[in-house]
């Protein structure tokens, strides 16, 4: 996620007549984040499911994936139109677009970092259960 907003921040760099060259190099790290940010929250998403329920767990992802899509394209697109008021500005409210979403993604990226913790290895699940099941125990 963070490459992606690596690349959205090279995307605020358009400006009116500017060159290709300029925004090919922050679509293409963009497009590399985004593609390596999809399978492993698919994934995060998904695991510690029970099996009976990966099929609508999975759904939801997916709704909830489009959704927030749909709703963040609109708001992005909202940021750049009232951004450029006059035809020669239009990049400029691009460019605004492109900043609030390397914000959000920033934002995202410290938020996976921070509330994400590695799944329990089988030897600390086998611990963590042996310990609850002594608690019964004596509480019996």
């Amino acid at each position: 996620m963070s490459l992606a907003a690596l690349g959205m921040f090279g995307l605020t760099l358009m400006r009116p007549g500017g060159s290709f060259w300029l925004v090919l190099p922050g679509g293409i790290v963009t497009s590399l984040g985004f593609g390596l940010t999809l399978v492993p929250s698919t994934v995060v998403a998904v695991q510690g499911v029970p099996r009976a329920l990966a099929g609508a767990a999975s759904g939801l992802l997916n709704t909830s994936r489009l959704l927030g899509g749909a709703l963040g394209l609109a708001a992005l697109t909202t940021i750049a139109a009232t951004s450029s008021h006059v035809p020669s500005t239009v990049t400029a409210g691009y460019s605004r677009a492109m900043l609030v979403a390397a914000i959000v993604l920033t934002l995202g990226a410290v938020g996976a970092a921070v509330m994400l913790r590695p799944h329990p290895t089988t030897n600390e699940v086998s611990r963590l259960a042996s310990e609850e099941h002594e608690i019964e125990l004596e509480a019996a």
